[in-house]
């Protein structure tokens, strides 16, 4: 879990619908970094259970806006490498790291 201290990473804000990952993914895959963490927003929330995702849940677990899941049925409990994030932590983690880019 990210802290309120500053991270050296990026904070990936990814709102592709699902349709979309198999362009996208491949290309956020080249840039990230260890230390990057990935925050599905809006429509990439549907997505949640892919396996996909799996290669970018590490070290940091992928995070689910918790707004944007509200209207869905997700996996109880939620697995492992998926964390829901409050509005509250999203702002945190906006002001921690060091850069923000908004896959849309």
């Amino acid at each position: 879990m990210v802290t309120a201290s500053q991270r050296h990473g990026t904070l990936h804000l990814f709102s592709l619908a699902p349709r979309d990952w198999p362009n996208r993914l491949p290309e956020l895959a080249q840039l990230w970094q260890p230390d990057d963490q990935l925050l599905l927003m809006t429509a990439a929330v549907q997505g949640y259970s892919s396996d996909l995702l799996l290669p970018f849940a590490q070290p940091h677990a992928v995070g689910l806006y918790q707004p944007d899941s509200q209207q869905m049925q997700l996996i109880s409990p939620l697995p492992a490498h998926l964390q829901l994030v409050s509005s509250d932590l999203w702002a945190t983690w906006t002001l921690a790291f060091a850069r923000c880019v908004t896959w849309r």
